[in-house]
């Protein structure tokens, strides 16, 4: 609700109607529903109706809100805790995309909200369960389903890639050497299909939802989509690294040598010299996509799909996208966008960025974040509405990175058996906060920085061992 404007849920059963008898009574709803605000309505009363209690049932995953943040700036603040709810929200028996819409485990998004859920509560056993899930699809197909369980028989090749990468992610996490080799067959498995789809130009090729971001870019669900190679190349090198922790190096070379030919053919054939970036695709009938978007750009770059020089470009759009591309579109893209900015170590220029696209969200009161950004029209009934779904778990990237990057708290070691606390003030005077480990224990970390005077004062509590 902003001032006389009212939006309501769309394209959902999300009513109810009750006809109360005499005297006092009670009901409760079995259909779970997600909201904001309830509005209720009586009609046809005879008589004065009186109520007692109108109350939410909550079911959410339990956990220990372990993960704390707080720094000199309030929107920040604001931002991350709108971060952590969102996320304790969408944790049921799965991660789930929201509590109102589908109400679903989507494979794609878990992967980045495991690594959210592990800087707020640490639940690997959650993560474990989503991660095990996926396999039971491959008699759907052998490619696996974009979510599960689900009666709805479809494929985004880029859900199944962030599982491979998940898988690996969560090794990291745990230390869990025995995890790796239970799905390592699975991995295997579905991996070997989808190199099938490799064409004589040696790119991938294939016909399914090639989806990656709500935005105007140019992914048809035919043909070669450049951002899905490039996170293909990253699933296959995650795969090979697998291997070797599976104890199937002989394997691993096999992932490796695919990975590496799918890079050469990218930059063979979709980089375009004329506007010195990847295009985004090439359609089923040959012809070359001239639309240009910075989810490729950010994919190709997180992906080490560029060397050399062409690097060097993207880095410079990861600074300056150029006007003529495509912005982004969603805040799952931006989790993309923020890793690659960790990596060239631009993180400034990051904390803009949330303070810009979250700090709309606060302005609006939001006390969860929104599926997308308000700008692009795509995936919305309406184009008065801010966003379709306003509590989407895959939009709740900034309680991992102030964590990761600003408090600066990242594990060196599987099982976070090694830890580097390396903050980054960024022009914040201060910042305080913990990390839960992933068994048990947390790092608690406090900072206080004077930039003028190149001055720190940290400390850092960690348990023993």
């Amino acid at each position: 609700m902003r001032d006389e404007y009212i939006q309501h849920t769309y394209g959902l059963d999300n009513t109810l109607r009750y006809v109360a008898k005499k005297g006092r009574q009670t009901y409760k709803s079995p259909v779970r529903r997600g909201f904001r605000y309830l509005m209720l309505t009586v009609r046809n009363a005879r008589y004065p109706v009186h109520f007692y209690s109108v109350r939410l049932v909550q079911n959410i995953y339990p956990v220990a809100e372990i993960g704390r943040f707080h720094c000199s700036d309030a929107l920040l603040n604001d931002i991350w805790q709108i971060s952590r709810d969102t996320t304790k929200l969408c944790m049921e028996d799965t991660f789930v995309d929201c509590p109102a819409y589908e109400q679903a485990f989507w494979v794609g998004d878990s992967r980045n909200e495991a690594l959210i859920g592990n800087y707020l509560f640490s639940a690997p056993a959650l993560t474990e369960r989503c991660l095990r899930l996926v396999p039971g699809s491959r008699n759907q197909t052998p490619l696996y389903a974009d979510q599960v369980p689900s009666g709805w028989n479809s494929v985004i090749p880029n859900w199944t890639f962030f599982w491979v990468i998940a898988c690996k992610e969560h090794y990291e996490q745990t230390g869990q050497t025995k995890f790796a080799k239970e799905m390592w067959p699975s991995i295997r498995y579905t991996l070997n299909h989808y190199v099938q789809h490799i064409d004589d130009n040696g790119l991938f090729n294939i016909q399914a939802w090639n989806l990656l971001d709500w935005a105007p870019i140019d992914q048809p669900n035919g043909g070669v989509v450049t951002h899905q190679n490039a996170f293909l190349v990253k699933a296959l090198n995650s795969a090979a690294e697998l291997a070797q922790i599976a104890g199937h190096a002989e394997e691993a070379d096999s992932f490796k040598h695919w990975a590496d030919r799918l890079k050469t053919a990218m930059n063979k054939h979709l980089w375009s010299e004329d506007k010195e970036a990847y295009l985004d695709c090439i359609h089923a009938d040959g012809r070359r996509s001239g639309i240009f978007s910075m989810q490729t750009q950010v994919a190709a770059f997180l992906c080490d799909i560029a060397d050399g020089p062409r690097k060097e470009t993207l880095e410079r759009y990861l600074l300056n996208p150029p006007g003529s591309f495509v912005q982004i579109g969603s805040p799952f893209m931006s989790f993309f966008y923020y890793e690659a900015l960790a990596r060239i170590g631009k993180l400034t220029h990051m904390l803009d960025d949330i303070r810009r696209n979250y700090g709309q969200m606060i302005e609006y009161e939001a006390t969860t974040c929104w599926e997308m950004y308000p700008r692009f029209k795509e995936n919305r009934t309406n184009p008065n509405f801010l966003t379709r779904s306003h509590c989407h778990a895959w939009s709740a990237a900034p309680a991992y990175f102030l964590g990761a990057y600003i408090l600066g708290v990242r594990p060196q070691a599987p099982g976070w058996e090694k830890v580097l606390v390396e903050p980054n003030p960024c022009g914040l005077s201060w910042a305080r906060g913990s990390v839960p480990l992933p068994e048990a224990g947390r790092v608690d970390v406090s900072w206080r920085a004077d930039e003028e005077r190149r001055q720190m004062e940290i400390e850092v509590r960690v348990p023993q061992g």
